[in-house]
C-alpha cells in the first residue's frame, strides 16, 4: 500500500527509514537522497496549472535550503573588502609596526609623574623671582598630544609669560621670525629687565639667559636631574632625567603668550575650513599666540636695529595640539563607543619612518625632525577634504594602508 499519507518511515526499501520526511517512492520528493528506492509502478498524478507551479515552487525552496545548509556562509562585499584590506600585506605590516610602538600605560604613568614634580619645582622657584613670577604651564610635544612612540622619554614643558601691551613686527619676509617691543614706556613691567637700549624692543637672548639661570636654580638639588649645555638658538632648556634605567630628555621652553591678533602673515589662521569646519578655523584665529627665543642663521645679523639672536620665532603649539585632539569633523571621532580613525597611527608611522630614515641617513636628514612630519599630516587631512583629492582616499581605522600612502604624498 503506497497511498500518498505513507510515511518515509514505513517504507521498507528506502534508506533513508529513520527520516520523518515522506519517502520520493510515494511522494516523489526525495529522489536525490533515496538511492535504494524500488519506485513501484503508480499512476500519474494529474495537476492543475496552480497546483503544478505551487508544487514546483516548494521543490524549489527545498533545494535553496539545503544548498544554505551544506554550503559555507558567503560574506557581503562590504565585509570581503574590509577583511581583505585588513589582511593585505602592507597592512599588516603596518598594524605590527603600530603594535611595536605602542608606550605601556604604566610607563607613561611613572615617566609622567616623575616629570610633573620637576616642573612644580621650576614653577615654585619661578614665583619667587621679580620677572618670571607669572608664568604658566603649557603642555606641549607629542607626549601631550598622544603620538609618541616607542618610549616615554622626551617631555616638552612651555612656561609663558602673558603679556598684553606689546608691538610685533616681522623679522623675515616669511612670517616665522618677529621682534617684540613693549608699548608705551611702562615704568613697572616684569620684563623692563629685557628692554635693550631703544627702551622698547625685549632680547631674548637676555632673557633666555635669565631663565636658564633660574631652571638651574630650581633643580640643583635634584641628584637624578643633570641640565645640558647650551645649543646655538634653542629657546629650552634641557634637562636630562634618570628614572628606572629610563633616561627622560625634558624640555623647559621659554615663552611669551601674546593676547591681541595674529600677525599679518597669520590671519587667515589655519587652511582647516574644508577638515574641520569654518566655525573652529574661526575660533583659533582667536586663541593668543606665542613667541619663544629662537633665531636661525648668524645671530648679529640686523634687521631694523635688532639682531638676529635677539629675535622671536612664533608658535601655535596650542593649536596644534587642539587639532590633534579633535582632528575631525565628526565630534566623535576616535571617542568611546564612536568612529575610530587613522589620522594618528599614520603620525606615529611616519615618525617612525622618518627615525629609521635619519640613521641610515644622518648627514642628509639632519635638519628634519618630527615637527614636519606632523606638518605633513596637516597638509594630508587639508588636501584630502577636497573632492578633487579625495576620491578613493579613506581615514578609517581599515584605511591605514591608504592613509599612509596619502601622508607620504
Amino acid at each position: 500500500m503506497t497511498g500518498r499519507g505513507r510515511t518515509h518511515a514505513t517504507s521498507p526499501d528506502c534508506d533513508q527509514m529513520s527520516s520523518p520526511r515522506m519517502c520520493s517512492a510515494h511522494t516523489g520528493r526525495c529522489k536525490a537522497t533515496c538511492s535504494h528506492v524500488k519506485t513501484p509502478n503508480l499512476p500519474e498524478v494529474r495537476r492543475t496549472g496552480r497546483e503544478r507551479a505551487r508544487f514546483e515552487s516548494k521543490e524549489r525552496g527545498r533545494a535553496t535550503s539545503a544548498e544554505r545548509a551544506t554550503s559555507p556562509v558567503k560574506k557581503t562585499d562590504h565585509t570581503s573588502k574590509r577583511n581583505n584590506a585588513t589582511c593585505s600585506p602592507l597592512n599588516k605590516v603596518l598594524t605590527d609596526t603600530l603594535d611595536k610602538l605602542k608606550i605601556k600605560k604604566q610607563l607613561r604613568s611613572e615617566a609622567t609623574a616623575v616629570v610633573n614634580k620637576i616642573v612644580e619645582n621650576i614653577i615654585k622657584h619661578m614665583r619667587t623671582t621679580e620677572c618670571f613670577y607669572n608664568v604658566k604651564k603649557r603642555s606641549t610635544g607629542s607626549q601631550y598630544e598622544n603620538v609618541k612612540i616607542s618610549q616615554p622619554d622626551e617631555f616638552d614643558v612651555m612656561l609663558t609669560i602673558p603679556v598684553q601691551s606689546v608691538i610685533v613686527q616681522p623679522f623675515d619676509i616669511e612670517g616665522a621670525f618677529y621682534s617684540a617691543a613693549l608699548k608705551g614706556y611702562p615704568r613697572r613691567h616684569p620684563l623692563n629687565t629685557f628692554v635693550q637700549e631703544d627702551g622698547k624692543s625685549i632680547s631674548a637672548t637676555v632673557m633666555l639667559a635669565q631663565f636658564r639661570t633660574h631652571v638651574i636654580k630650581a633643580v640643583k638639588h635634584m641628584a637624578d636631574v643633570k641640565v645640558e649645555r647650551k645649543k646655538r638658538g634653542c629657546p629650552a632648556v634641557t634637562l636630562q632625567i634618570e628614572e628606572n634605567d629610563l633616561l627622560i630628555g625634558l624640555d623647559v621652553v621659554l615663552g611669551l603668550e601674546v593676547h591681541s591678533c595674529w600677525p599679518p602673515h597669520t590671519q587667515d589662521g589655519f587652511r582647516v575650513e574644508e577638515w574641520l569646519g569654518a566655525k573652529t578655523r574661526r575660533d583659533f584665529t582667536f586663541e593668543p599666540f606665542f613667541l619663544v627665543p629662537k633665531y636661525e642663521g648668524a645671530g648679529n645679523e640686523q634687521m631694523d636695529g635688532v639682531c638676529a639672536k635677539d629675535a622671536w620665532r612664533i608658535s601655535f603649539s596650542h593649536v596644534e595640539k587642539s587639532i590633534l585632539k579633535n582632528h575631525s569633523y565628526s565630534k566623535t571621532c576616535c571617542t568611546t563607543g564612536g568612529t575610530q580613525c587613522c589620522r594618528k597611527q599614520c603620525l606615529k608611522l611616519l615618525k617612525y619612518l622618518l627615525v629609521q630614515l635619519k640613521e641610515k641617513h644622518p648627514k642628509e636628514l639632519s635638519k628634519f625632525s618630527s615637527y614636519q612630519a606632523k606638518t605633513a599630516l596637516f597638509h594630508a587631512c587639508s588636501v584630502r577634504c577636497i573632492p578633487a583629492f579625495s576620491v578613493g582616499f579613506c581615514w578609517s581605522w581599515d584605511g591605514t594602508r591608504t592613509g599612509f600612502r596619502g601622508v607620504l604624498g
